[in-house]
């Protein structure tokens, strides 16, 4: 029985074993993993994604199924050329692993190529030491740029060499390499690379510093050409401390540089000096080269000759009033030429052609005259000729030579005007002629004085000097200095003039107007308005002499006191301005650039005059006198303290405030009105000097006496201004009344 149950479970274990062999080896039968193909691409396809080339997949006895997500191996180099192992791994059923693997093999294209480099542009830097690292330059100066492609592993470098062209400008040759690592020239272990050269200048832009000499001239002795000798260019070393490269164009110049002397011919030659600085850049400096010819004729003439004179009868009386000859200069050449073969001729004149020359009694007597041989070209030479001439068949009565020591006479006149052309009359003028005379006075001494200068004993015993005079003279100089002080006066005319008729020549003179006092009545209230407008800035002065006027004060500047004191004046409160030239008298002819701080002289000085002078004009300027009027007067009247109510209410508050304090009497009792403009458009203003504080009232009335307007205004002392306005009111006469205290106004006003 045992042994019946071991063979059973023998054989249950048999049959178990048999039933899953066949069970298992039909699962393996029907479960497979399936690959996708192997790829050959290129770096540059889309690797990024690579279930493009395919997924694999298991096949079992339900059918297809996914394989799952790969394991990726990515073995490529730095150029991306490679290959990639995608590897699936599954378990079946009965967990065996099933694998399979997909190659993608990554191949090079070898696309990039030196039309996908930018090079960078040529530079050109300026200074003495710029800044030549490619990262500081601009783009498209600094570095290569390019578009890297797959597939590649780009390098960049550069190497320079630095040429000095000249002092001021460097050149870098700088040498870009690009290389590209992945690619190879076929059968070269060497990859392959690309240049480009990058040309740098380096220019010192500092413009040379030099003196151009616009002409040489130089003289020519024998008719053909002439040495130059001239200092080299002087070129001043530039900023950077280079020096500059100089030449010349002349064809005649020993040496083609800096400098052009060398042997030129007659006539002009312009040279051309060219200086090279920085880079390429170039300056100028034209010459005239000028070669005179200087071989001037050879003169000969004669030495003598004596002619007489012919009788001169102006009036027709028979009698002779003067004697003349004349003589051409041709007739005193002895045949006179010119080395160089130019036409030669004679003249009584250096500068000109005088063919001929006359004589009369005035010459009578021994004459030296020069002929003057002037050539084609210019130059001149001369000899001296004796000319005597005689009174003799003529007898020409007082017949004389003209005395050389005869004293001669000559006039000084002008005119006098004041700064609006008006003449000036009855002006003192003078005309002072101041001179020292010296003289030498020399005195002679003599001494003698007897010296031993030996001695001796006679044979009878006596000592013997042997003596000399020794003579010793003294000379003495004293010098005596006399001062002579010749002076005239005159008054000017009516239309401004004046003249001094007999001045002896060759003396210095002064002319000057003494003792110029303040003329009366020629200060007005116009005046004090072009001042006041100036100092506000309303309308300046810039006429130079009423420039002068207005520094009243001479203080070398116009302001507010000029004005202060004007009105001070013409108000009564002072009797003169507080200067010492309240009337100056200056050249007419003397330029007046800065009139306020220039020296004024207020005189004409003539030196050692030697011909009369017509034009010695004085322009005359009184302090204050700004309008071309000459009437009224320099005390307070009711009529200037008005206009002054008007103008002192156009002044700065500061202004007013300063008169007030400093003079409280301008401020007159009662009050004062004024009304401006009169006729108006649409608004006039009163202006009112009050005397004290208190309410000022006003009316206005038509011709029907109807009131129309009204207002009243407290106010304190000084200048005020009130405005009425009369827009919405037709044109015709207005009737106005003001009161300001005990002090009352009215009148009329009109509106266009």
């Amino acid at each position: 029985m045992e042994t019946t149950s071991s063979l059973s479970r023998l054989l249950l274990a048999t049959i178990f074993l048999f039933s899953f062999t066949i069970v298992k080896a039909e699962e393996e039968a029907i479960f497979a993993i399936y690959c996708p193909d192997d790829v050959y691409v290129s770096c540059e396809d889309e690797i990024w994604d690579l279930s493009i080339y395919g997924d694999a997949y298991v096949q079992t006895y339900n059918g297809t199924a996914s394989a799952g997500t790969p394991t990726e191996t990515w073995a490529l180099n730095n150029c991306d050329v490679g290959h990639i192992y995608r590897t699936w791994t599954v378990e079946d059923y009965q967990w065996n692993v099933h694998t399979c693997t997909q190659v993608i093999f990554v191949s090079s294209s070898g696309g990039f190529s030196e039309s996908d480099i930018n090079w960078p542009e040529d530079v050109e830097l300026f200074g003495c030491d710029p800044d030549t690292d490619p990262h500081s330059f601009p783009p498209g100066q600094g570095f290569p740029t390019y578009a890297e492609p797959a597939c590649s592993n780009i390098a960049v470098g550069y190497t320079d060499q630095v040429f000095h062209f000249s002092g001021t400008c460097d050149k870098i040759f700088r040498k870009w390499t690009v290389i590209d690592w992945c690619q190879s020239p076929y059968g070269s272990k060497e990859s392959v690379q690309f240049t480009y050269l990058q040309k740098i200048k380096i220019s010192d832009s500092s413009e040379p510093v030099y003196l151009c000499t616009q002409q040489i001239e130089v003289a020519s002795h024998n008719c053909t050409n002439g040495e130059v000798i001239h200092p080299p260019l002087e070129v001043t070393p530039s900023e950077c401390g280079g020096t500059y490269e100089i030449t010349n164009n002349s064809p005649f110049a020993y040496y083609n540089g800096a400098d052009l002397s060398g042997i030129y011919p007659i006539g002009t030659t312009n040279v051309q000096y060219t200086i090279k600085y920085g880079c390429g850049y170039k300056k100028y400096c034209n010459v005239h080269v000028v070669v005179n010819n200087a071989a001037a004729p050879v003169p000969y003439c004669l030495y003598e000759v004596v002619t007489t004179l012919m009788p001169v009868d102006e009036d027709g009386d028979g009698i002779p009033e003067d004697g003349m000859v004349g003589i051409w200069a041709k007739d005193l050449d002895l045949g006179s030429y010119s080395p160089c073969g130019f036409h030669v001729t004679p003249s009584f004149s250096p500068d000109s052609i005088v063919m001929n020359m006359h004589f009369t009694c005035a010459e009578v007597g021994i004459n030296y005259v020069n002929i003057y041989y002037h050539d084609s070209q210019g130059n001149v030479s001369f000899c001296s000729v004796r000319i005597h001439i005689q009174n003799n068949g003529a007898n020409i009565p007082d017949c004389q030579p003209v005395d050389p020591n005869a004293i001669e006479y000559g006039s000084i006149s002008g005119r006098v005007s004041d700064v609006f052309d008006n003449e000036v009359e009855a002006l003192s003028i003078e005309c002072l002629n101041e001179f020292i005379d010296t003289e030498i006075i020399t005195t002679v001494d003599t001494t003698i004085t007897q010296v031993v200068i030996d001695s001796f004993y006679n044979a009878a015993g006596y000592l013997i000097y042997h003596m000399e005079e020794v003579v010793e003279i003294t000379e003495t100089h004293d010098t005596i200095y006399n001062e002579y002080r010749d002076l005239q006066s005159v008054i000017t005319i009516a239309d401004g003039t004046y003249m001094f008729d007999s001045v002896e020549m060759h003396n210095d003179y002064m002319i000057s107007g003494p003792n110029l006092q303040m003329p009366a009545n020629k200060l007005e209230v116009c005046d004090l308005e072009i001042l006041r407008d100036h100092i506000t800035g309303v309308q300046l002065i810039t006429d130079p002499y009423l420039l002068l006027a207005a520094d009243i004060d001479d203080n070398n500047r116009v302001d507010f006191d000029d004005f202060k004191h004007l009105l001070y004046l013409l108000t009564g409160t002072i009797d003169e301005l507080p200067t010492d030239r309240e009337v100056l008298l200056i050249p007419a002819d003397l330029v007046l650039s800065d009139p306020l701080n220039q020296d004024l002289n207020q005189y004409i000085e003539y030196s050692d005059l030697d011909t009369s002078m017509y034009e010695s004009n004085f322009i005359y300027i009184v302090k204050g006198n700004l309008c071309n009027e000459s009437f009224g007067s320099t005390t307070q009247s009711e009529e200037t303290m008005n206009i002054l109510t008007s103008i002192a209410d156009k002044l700065p508050v500061v202004f007013r405030t300063k008169l007030e304090k400093e003079n409280p009497s301008i401020f007159s009792k009662p009050a004062e009105f004024a009304v401006y403009p009169n006729p108006f458009k649409n608004q006039f203003a009163f202006s009112i000097n009050n005397p004290s504080n208190q309410v000022v009232t006003w009316v206005i009335y038509d011709t029907n006496g109807k009131q129309i307007l009204n207002g009243n205004n407290y106010m304190e002392r000084g200048f005020h201004t009130v405005e009425v306005e009369l827009n919405d009111y037709p044109s015709g006469v207005y009737f106005y009344q003001m009161t300001a205290g005990q002090s009352e106004s009215h009148g009329k006003v009109i509106k266009k």
